[in-house]
């Protein structure tokens, strides 16, 4: 069983209230406890673009944890940037195929 969250953008608290509201709320609440033991991989993200300037921002992105006794550790995904690039080599060396116009246009509107 798996467990996706999607938060607005610009959520107040964020992934760092999510996290709180994991551990403190759900976790101790015996209501809950049926459930998370059966889920096997819980995904959050707060539907917004993370970038990577200045290194990881630990609130920004998507993140997943799995269950354990007493608590949810937040992992988070990310493209690796070793050398802190504005653009990280993957997204930028990606063979992205080039999107019509008019596709494009209809999807923006």
């Amino acid at each position: 069983l798996v467990f996706v969250e999607v938060k607005k953008p610009n959520n107040h608290g964020g992934m760092v209230a999510e996290s709180k509201r994991m551990n403190n709320q759900r976790f101790p609440n015996k209501k809950f406890r049926r459930f998370l033991n059966i889920t096997q991989l819980m995904i959050f993200s707060n539907n917004m673009e993370y970038d990577t300037m200045g290194g990881i921002v630990p609130v920004q992105g998507a993140f997943y944890c799995t269950t354990a006794r007493q608590s949810a550790p937040f992992n988070c995904f990310r493209e690796e940037n070793p050398t802190n690039l504005d653009i990280a080599p993957y997204n930028k060396e990606f063979p992205y195929k080039d999107t019509d116009k008019e596709v494009e246009r209809k999807n923006l509107i």
